[in-house]
């Protein structure tokens, strides 16, 4: 597995641009960062068609060669050879990737979740965009009402000794120090961009957190979390949402949620009535899996 590739300083990547105009600098930047966004990894030669289609002022050899210089920056995202993640591929500047950094982790597994990605979305229809550049700053999760009131439910939640989850810090695996709300909220991010079972995940994450939820707050995160992955462009479905995929190969939501044993040890523990959940779970098409 080769390293990363490493940022040059300002002062050289300032050398590179020279002779580039600074609007097209500008411009490259955003689209680059709106297809890690949109797609979570895309790869240059797929990425051209539908930027060339977004009337941006851009030609293919200055989107390709950009990758140069962006490649060497310390972006959001990594501009990654083809073969530094699959190594019995043949390197050309057409086949680079743009990877969101989110996807990319420390240690022996760096790139599995981007294998598991390259598994889902190549079985799936690229998804074009009427304004790429919509999502520069954002990524379709976080364009999506629902998950915004998903973030806020889940920062005001409190633990049993009152505490807000957004009020305690805790230690990352790497050194750093987050709200474990924020912690929580990311991994969340990650399980529905990956498509995933998002609703598991957070009942699981918020039972480990001694999270204290009401049979309202239930319903309502469940909700919120199905509407954040049903109506949010996703990196899993090539950048489509799953209501809009779902128009072109039939329906993709959720059919069936596995309690795992943080949430049989909540239920156990009274936190949740199992009953309850499983009927407002069959409510909205779900199965509840119990054992």
């Amino acid at each position: 597995m080769g390293a990363l590739p490493k940022p040059l300083s300002q002062k050289t990547i300032d050398k590179m641009l020279e002779s580039w105009k600074p609007e097209t600098v500008r411009t490259l930047h955003a689209v680059y960062a709106s297809l890690s966004n949109l797609y979570g990894m895309i790869m240059l030669s797929d990425a051209w068609p539908l930027v060339s289609r977004q009337s941006l002022k851009l030609t293919k050899k200055e989107f390709m060669d950009f990758s140069d210089i962006a490649r060497r920056e310390d972006l959001p995202y990594y501009v990654l050879e083809i073969d530094e993640v699959f190594t019995e591929e043949t390197r050309k500047v057409a086949r680079r990737l743009i990877v969101n950094k989110a996807l990319v982790v420390k240690g022996y597994y760096r790139f599995g979740m981007l294998y598991r990605l390259n598994d889902e979305a190549t079985t799936k229809p690229l998804y074009v965009p009427d304004d790429l550049l919509a999502y520069e700053n954002n990524d379709g999760v976080e364009l999506n009402p629902d998950w915004v009131k998903l973030c806020g439910v889940v920062r005001n939640l409190k633990t049993k000794e009152r505490s807000k989850l957004s009020e305690i810090v805790v230690k990352e695996e790497y050194g750093s120090e987050a709200p474990l709300a924020d912690l929580i909220l990311a991994d969340l991010k990650k399980a529905i961009m990956l498509g995933d079972n998002p609703i598991a995940f957070l009942f699981e994450a918020l039972n480990d957190a001694d999270a204290v939820i009401s049979e309202r707050r239930v319903e309502e995160l469940s909700n919120l979390t199905i509407n954040s992955l049903n109506k949010s462009n996703i990196w899993a479905n090539s950048g489509y949402s799953p209501v809009e995929l779902s128009r072109q190969s039939g329906p993709l939501d959720i059919k069936a949620m596995t309690m795992g044993p943080g949430l049989k040890q909540a239920i156990r523990n009274g936190d949740f009535n199992v009953d309850e959940l499983e009927k407002m779970l069959a409510e909205k098409g779900i199965k509840l899996i119990k054992d």
